[in-house]
């Protein structure tokens, strides 16, 4: 089944995102300011990272396509 194009509003570039390592998980572990409820882990600084940022995108379209209210960057 095709996905709805849906527009959003602001590219995920302009967030502001972090990683940190966890002892606990032996991994690490992606962030998004903006989003306290996002997280993505991966065995690397960098795949945290870019996890993140995928999570994030997939985030943005479903929230845009539910018409719910998207956090504006930190960064603007």
């Amino acid at each position: 089944m095709a996905r709805k194009k849906v527009s959003i509003p602001f590219n995920a570039e302009e967030y502001l995102f972090r990683a940190r390592y966890s002892p606990e998980d032996r991994a690490f572990i992606g962030l998004v300011d903006e989003f306290p409820g996002l997280s993505a882990f991966a065995d690397t600084l960098e795949g945290a990272i870019k996890e993140i940022k995928t999570v994030l995108v997939e985030g943005l379209r479903l929230l845009a396509a539910r018409g719910e209210q998207i956090p504006e960057p930190l960064r603007r």
